[in-house]
């Protein structure tokens, strides 16, 4: 007969004791970051050719996502007496600009203390055309790509200190933020698409007719 252990027999206090940190502290002093899971041992253009295509993918999905609308939507917003709040072209304009700003700002030795969007990119800001925000923002992710490319060996490089991003932010994090960016606007103007009774395409490329009744 096998011996079971009483209730009485525990211990009615339990200590969870933390395990120590496997790894020390991101670094502030030094220049170079390191993925610890990688040993160092990265290699920067295949990194960067991962980087572009997530980015080229997110560029279909914005494309896809914004298509519902035509020229005469680019003035249209959910409520026209609330300042500050974009019309259509002017939210897709703020996605464009701030794919320029976060890598100018990376690149800059001031990081972004000197951005001024009218500054920077003037022929795109502020204008009133969905047309003319999609072409900038091609532009713009043009450009993002191309820098990627070119100074793939500084991706794990930590960014000068500024007043935006913590001292562990690198320029693969500045990347990824893009596309956290972008998706999260893509959802915005889905929503400013229904509010319009529109029905927002699905963004990730060509859907089997029958995919909701499989």
């Amino acid at each position: 007969m096998s011996e079971h252990v009483q209730p009485s027999d525990l211990s009615v206090t339990t200590v969870c004791t933390p395990s120590p940190p496997t790894q020390s502290p991101i670094p502030t002093s030094t220049k170079t970051y390191t993925i610890p899971s990688w040993n160092g041992k990265i290699d920067t253009k295949l990194m960067a050719d991962y980087l572009t295509s997530k980015l080229e993918n997110s560029r279909l999905f914005f494309h896809n996502e914004v298509k519902m609308f035509v020229e005469e939507d680019s003035t249209w917003k959910p409520k026209t007496e609330k300042v500050g709040m974009y019309n259509v072209a002017e939210h897709i304009q703020h996605v464009a600009d701030t794919i320029r700003y976060m890598v100018e700002g990376a690149f800059s030795p001031n990081g972004w203390e000197d951005m001024n969007f009218d500054v920077t990119n003037p022929e795109c800001h502020h204008n009133q055309s969905v047309t003319k925000a999609m072409q900038c923002y091609d532009e713009n992710m043009d450009y993002a790509i191309e820098m990627l490319q070119k100074h793939h060996n500084k991706l794990f490089e930590l960014l000068p200190k500024n007043w935006l991003f913590k001292p562990h932010h690198t320029l693969e994090k500045i990347y990824e933020i893009i596309l956290d960016h972008n998706a999260h606007h893509r959802g915005a103007l889905a929503q400013y698409g229904r509010m319009m009774e529109k029905e927002p395409p699905f963004p990730y490329g060509p859907r089997h007719d029958n995919a909701y009744n499989m």
